[in-house]
């Protein structure tokens, strides 16, 4: 089996980090806590497009778009 993987990683500890799809549903979900970076496991998902949330615990938002092939 293929592993595909996205790795994020930040300056500040991470609180949570999400998955969504195009149309809004949450497809995964991390409550990261004190973690600079984490890695997301993306095989599971359809082909498609998706957008990653990553809040820190500052409140501040990063939101990344990645398509799933």
């Amino acid at each position: 089996m293929t592993t595909m993987t996205i790795r994020l990683s930040s300056d500040m500890d991470l609180e949570s980090v999400e998955v969504f799809d195009v149309g809004g549903r949450r497809c995964w979900t991390e409550a990261t806590r004190t973690h600079r970076s984490t890695e997301i496991d993306v095989a599971q998902l359809s082909t498609g497009i998706y957008v990653v949330r990553a809040a820190d615990r500052d409140g501040r938002v990063s939101l990344a778009r990645f398509v799933k092939q």
